[in-house]
């Protein structure tokens, strides 16, 4: 299940990546790479990794090929994004920093990284661009429907949504981590600025787990009582 990402700079050569939507999170660490893919490299510090055990870090190796392809590029140069998934074709006209955002986002949940891992769900059903009342929508169900596929086998159950809030915090600690990495070797700013663009839907997505203060009830009007 190949999810695949066409992206036409203007006064740039166009360029693609493809990224196995069927990856089970096993981690290759063979062969070899640049330093600032090696584990020890600003590794997380949540990361359960260990030095002894793995030479490079999962998500950074995963992200390297994208980042080759957009060395020297301006973070608001426009660019035209096609995205390719079994299911449909999305096309959209955009900045660099936010096409390569939506990628970076469909490569880390597949790249290995543990952290990562209950995203995964996420990244089987992608939805390039989306916004941050679609991703919080998108986050809070599919973190519910694993809860009910759990409850089918027997297994406990988070009906509070506790594990989804720490499951944010380690996200944003991943988003330091890498941002940390991509400062090492940036040479254009899209880069780094589409890991802060990553940040900040995970940001609402923890603010609205932690303070709700109504930013779905509009969405979700009929599941209230009417208004007086």
């Amino acid at each position: 299940m190949d999810i695949r990402y066409e992206v036409d700079p203007q006064d740039q050569p166009s360029w693609q990546h493809c990224v196995d939507g069927s990856a089970d999170g096993r981690i290759d660490d063979r062969g070899d790479g640049p330093a600032w893919t090696r584990l020890a490299c600003h590794q997380c510090e949540h990361c359960p990794l260990s030095t002894r055990d793995y030479t490079f870090c999962p998500l950074a190796r995963a992200l390297q090929p994208v980042l080759r392809n957009v060395a020297d590029s301006s973070s608001y140069q426009p660019v035209r994004v096609r995205v390719v998934t079994p299911e449909r074709d999305v096309v959209k006209v955009t900045s660099m920093q936010r096409a390569i955002g939506s990628l970076f986002g469909v490569v880390s949940v597949f790249s290995g990284c543990p952290r990562l891992a209950l995203l995964r769900p996420l990244g089987r059903v992608h939805l390039p661009f989306s916004s941050s009342d679609e991703t919080v929508m998108r986050v809070i169900g599919s973190y519910l429907t694993g809860q009910f596929v759990r409850a089918q086998h027997g297994l406990d159950a988070d009906w509070q949504l506790q594990g989804l809030r720490d499951l944010y915090r380690d996200i944003r600690k991943v988003n330091r981590g890498i941002s940390a990495r991509l400062r090492e070797i940036a040479t254009d700013d899209a880069s780094a600025n589409s890991m802060v663009l990553l940040d900040v839907l995970a940001t609402d997505v923890e603010y609205t787990l932690d303070r709700y203060e109504g930013e779905l009830d509009k969405l979700f009007a009929e599941f209230l009582p009417p208004a007086p």
